[in-house]
């Protein structure tokens, strides 16, 4: 059920390459960082929520009312959802097919990745000459 849960939060975009959730390995990423309690509460949640609401388990929802129970989820318990779709996010965009998809590059942009065009100190000139244009609220100076 937790593939049917991030799909409809992520359900990804074979245009832009971009795939869905159910394809990043959640569970590995859940298992690597110790939130299994985090998904087994989200899990219960939903559950209740679609019971609830919906009388029916998130599986047996349209599309839409999928978005709908995750939107009664958020409201039910607003901290425990954020922190679910903080993670899910956060596995989702250091996923390496998702990354290749955003065409992000695999160097970091700085100190020693990606290289900066020079600036032009020179456009500064005008303000240099202009001198100092506020007072000293020091009168000694």
């Amino acid at each position: 059920m937790i593939n049917l849960i991030i799909d409809a939060i992520l359900p990804g975009d074979l245009s832009l390459n971009m795939p869905a959730a159910s394809q990043i390995s959640f569970s590995s990423y859940i298992n690597t960082y110790s939130k299994q309690e985090l998904m087994g509460e989200f899990l219960n949640l939903t559950n209740q929520v679609c019971l609830d609401k919906f009388a029916v388990n998130f599986s047996e929802l349209s599309d839409i009312d999928r978005l709908k129970a995750l939107e009664a989820c958020r409201s039910a318990n607003i901290r425990l959802f954020v922190d679910f779709i903080t993670n899910l996010f956060r596995a989702y965009y250091t996923n390496v097919k998702v990354l290749e998809g955003i065409n992000s590059g695999s160097i970091p942009p700085f100190p020693s990745g990606n290289i900066l065009e020079n600036d032009d100190w020179e456009i500064l000139e005008p303000v240099f000459e202009r001198g100092r244009i506020y007072r000293s609220i020091n009168p000694e100076v």
